[in-house]
């Protein structure tokens, strides 16, 4: 009777612990889905859509902002294609029922480049900014990765295909392939350079296309480098050239990244520093920009960290950095899982944010910046 007794207690205890371990459970999940993300006062929420959003780009004038996507008007209608937005108020302007994997207006801000697959042909679609009239398609030919499209100082339309830079006039459709290799170009607001990136490496060529200096990127004190490069960038001055990559490594199975930040003078094309922006994580979307001053960065970045049954529902987030420091100034709070692009604005203020459940759109508190 008494070794029963103790069996029934031991029972209860073991039963009481199981409850008390299964509540710990649910309570440390509840707390990593619903626990706010710290943030700084830096930039404030100016304006958001509800929907599904994949790229962004801002007008010169900062007075439009050009997303590709769909959001919800109302609770029976949605809106999809080519979205323009007005900065200022977040009225939907205008919507255009193409297509997009890649965005760009022209220097004057006229036209809009959109770049595009359709049955593994690459296409681009030339659309004029006032009417959303489409000027012209350009057909680039096959390829396994959508081409890249972004407009040169001159007003020429450069699109990256099939691992070349071309040059395409829009008034008459003419395309004049470059010998140029390269996955993402650049171009510097006075015409000077055209910067190419081909790997771990970027080429930087006079208007002409003349070789000038190559770059190498790579982590301090370490060669051959694995590095993706996602974005390059001028200075708005002109001065300074700035790239923005991953690193990567693998460590077992996992395979990790941190984001690196590269700047190089552009007077005698001197690397002036080159500092990781984040620690090796496992999970990197690989989102990021450049504000035009070469100041600050953009990257998706997930924080804090939070464990999450087999890495299924890891989450992410935009946080800023300073350039020169690589100290983060803001870590926006999320309300999307996953960011599919972010875009400054040309002139700094504001910062773009498309993922699966809409657009938001942040405003730097500076008054400096217009």
């Amino acid at each position: 009777m008494r070794r029963q007794k103790i069996l029934s207690t031991a029972e209860k205890i073991l039963s009481f612990a199981s409850i008390l371990f299964l509540i710990a459970i649910v309570v440390f999940f509840a707390f990593q889905l619903f626990y706010p993300t710290p943030s700084f006062p830096t930039f404030s929420l100016k304006w958001m859509r509800t929907g599904y959003v994949y790229k962004v780009a801002f007008s010169p004038k900062v007075d439009l902002l050009a997303a590709y996507g769909y959001i919800q008007k109302s609770f029976e209608r949605e809106v999809s294609g080519l979205l323009l937005f007005s900065t200022s108020s977040g009225q939907l302007a205008r919507s255009i029922g193409a297509h997009a994997n890649d965005l760009s207006f022209s220097p004057d801000g006229r036209l809009l480049a959109a770049s595009y697959q359709e049955q593994g042909m690459n296409k681009v679609d030339v659309f004029n900014v006032a009417d959303g009239r489409k000027m012209r398609t350009i057909v680039m030919g096959k390829s396994l990765d959508s081409p890249s499209v972004t407009f040169a100082s001159d007003g020429r339309l450069a699109i990256v295909h099939n691992g070349k830079l071309w040059f395409v006039e829009v008034d008459n459709g003419e395309r004049i392939q470059t010998k140029i290799q390269a996955t993402e170009v650049a171009f510097s607001p006075d015409g000077r350079f055209i910067a190419a990136c081909w790997k771990n490496w970027v080429s930087i060529f006079d208007g002409k296309g003349k070789m000038v200096r190559k770059l190498e990127v790579k982590a301090e004190k370490v060669s051959n480098t694995n590095a993706s490069i996602r974005k390059l960038s001028f200075s708005r001055d002109g001065k300074k050239f700035v790239v923005l990559w991953l690193e990567r490594k693998q460590v077992w199975l996992s395979s990790q990244m941190r984001w690196w930040v590269s700047v190089w003078g552009t007077s005698d094309w001197e690397l002036e520093h080159s500092l990781p922006m984040t620690h090796f994580q496992e999970r990197t979307i690989g989102v990021g920009d450049i504000d035009s001053n070469a100041s600050l960065v953009a990257v998706s970045d997930p924080f804090p960290r939070r464990v999450w049954l087999f890495g299924i529902f890891s989450k992410s987030l935009i946080a800023v950095y300073r350039l020169e420091d690589g100290q983060v100034i803001a870590r926006l709070p999320r309300y999307g899982f996953h960011e599919n692009d972010v875009a400054f604005s040309p002139t700094g203020r504001y910062l773009a944010v498309a993922h699966v459940d809409g657009i938001e759109l942040w405003e730097f508190k500076d008054s400096g910046k217009q």
